[in-house]
């Protein structure tokens, strides 16, 4: 677990771009932030049915209004993988490469982003564009903590998927 600071950093970008639903002006605002190494690397507009969790679990490539309809693996879903024990937290020596980077506030999922080859995180905000970050890049409202899980397979997480939702019949 990594303990996040609340730097002005973080502030700037939770008011320029996590509250911002102009997506036009996200470029522009990241530009004139200081410090830091944020990039868009795949421009959204708010007609995108894709939320932070369905990038991450790679319903992005699927039509992402099926078969649930939109943004309906949230955080209440992994919150239900972990509890189940279908992705388990990194032990704090493994390399988090290509697995999950999941974001609290206290001891509630706000946020999920994938690591890369560069231990950079990707991840899709809000209803936003697609950015690729430092683990400590991320505005205010993605919480005070990170933790890594171990990643699995989009067919298995549509399997889970399946089963969370039987749980309401």
């Amino acid at each position: 677990m990594i303990k996040l600071n609340q730097t002005q950093l973080r502030k700037d970008l939770e008011q320029k771009i996590g509250q911002n639903k102009d997506l036009d002006s996200h470029q522009e605002n990241l530009d004139e932030l200081k410090n830091h190494s944020i990039t868009i690397i795949r421009k959204s507009d708010l007609s995108d049915d894709f939320n932070c969790v369905m990038y991450a679990l790679d319903f992005r490539l699927k039509d992402p209004t099926s078969p649930f309809g939109r943004c309906d693996a949230n955080t209440k879903f992994l919150n239900f993988l972990i509890g189940k024990g279908y992705i388990k937290e990194l032990d704090p020596q493994t390399d988090p490469l290509n697995d999950y980077a999941i974001y609290y506030q206290d001891d509630d999922i706000q946020h999920i982003g994938l690591v890369s080859n560069d231990s950079f995180i990707e991840s899709k905000w809000g209803a936003g564009h697609l950015f690729r970050h430092p683990f400590n890049q991320v505005p205010s409202s993605y919480g005070n903590l990170l933790r890594y899980f171990h990643s699995i397979n989009s067919d298995i997480a549509i399997d889970y998927l399946i089963e969370f939702y039987s749980n309401f019949r």
